[in-house]
């Protein structure tokens, strides 16, 4: 499981659409479903911005994440990151 999924399931147990969930962290719909499909990661202010938004830390919205090797998600964390500038 990546963090988009993680990203999915606490929406869906909030019960709210992507689109409501990007007006309240001021992002569009689609970078909701870029995230959730694991095809962008959030930024780190995003990342902020979604742990408080669910009441959560933002250890427990990446621990899934941490499954895998830290190299490997850092290193597609800055290729993702990259790509954006």
């Amino acid at each position: 499981m990546k963090i988009g999924h993680e990203i999915a399931k606490l929406r869906a147990q909030k019960n709210i659409s992507q689109r409501e969930l990007a007006s309240a962290l001021n992002v569009s719909a689609g970078v909701v479903g870029l995230w959730e499909t694991d095809k962008r990661l959030p930024s780190y202010e995003c990342l902020i911005a979604l742990a408080d938004y669910f009441l959560i830390s933002i250890d427990s919205l990446m621990e899934q994440d941490r499954k895998h090797p830290y190299t490997k998600y850092k290193t597609e964390y800055l290729r993702l990151a990259l790509r954006r500038t």
